[in-house]
C-alpha cells in the first residue's frame, strides 16, 4: 500500500514480478493502491473481512489481501495442471484476468479461467 501511489515500488516494481493492484467490491482500484505502469493485475483488497486477533474478525483493506488471492487462484490452476512452469502460470492469470478497462489494473481482474 502506498499514498504516493504512482512512485515506483519494490519489490512490485521488477519486471519479473507478478504485480497486484487493489480493487474493491466494484472493480475499481483503492486510491492508495499502486497506480504505475507495473501493476500486472488486480484482485479484491478493498473492506475484506479476516481474521482478527483473539479470534475475532475485522474488515481490513490491502495489496496484501489482493495478493493472496492471486496466490490462491494460482495455486488453484497450478493444481489442475501442475506441469505449467512459473512462467507458463504467469501468462495462463494474465490471458484469464477480466479486463475492467480502467487505469492501472494491469490485465484486470484476476479470474482462475475454468468454466
Amino acid at each position: 500500500n502506498s499514498f504516493d501511489n504512482d512512485k515506483l515500488l519494490y519489490p512490485a516494481s521488477y519486471s519479473a514480478v507478478l504485480s497486484v493492484a487493489a480493487v474493491d467490491s466494484n472493480g475499481v482500484r483503492s486510491d492508495w493502491s499502486a497506480k504505475n505502469n507495473y501493476v500486472s493485475i488486480a484482485a479484491p483488497g478493498v473492506d475484506l473481512w479476516t481474521t482478527w486477533n483473539n479470534g475475532g474478525y475485522a474488515l481490513k483493506s490491502g495489496t496484501s489481501y489482493a495478493s493472496a488471492h492471486v496466490a490462491g487462484i494460482a495455486a488453484r490452476v497450478w493444481s489442475v495442471m501442475p506441469y505449467l512452469t512459473s512462467l507458463q502460470l504467469l501468462s495462463f492469470l494474465v490471458d484469464a484476468a477480466q479486463y475492467e478497462h480502467q487505469s492501472y489494473t494491469g490485465y484486470g481482474l484476476v479470474n482462475h479461467g475454468f468454466n
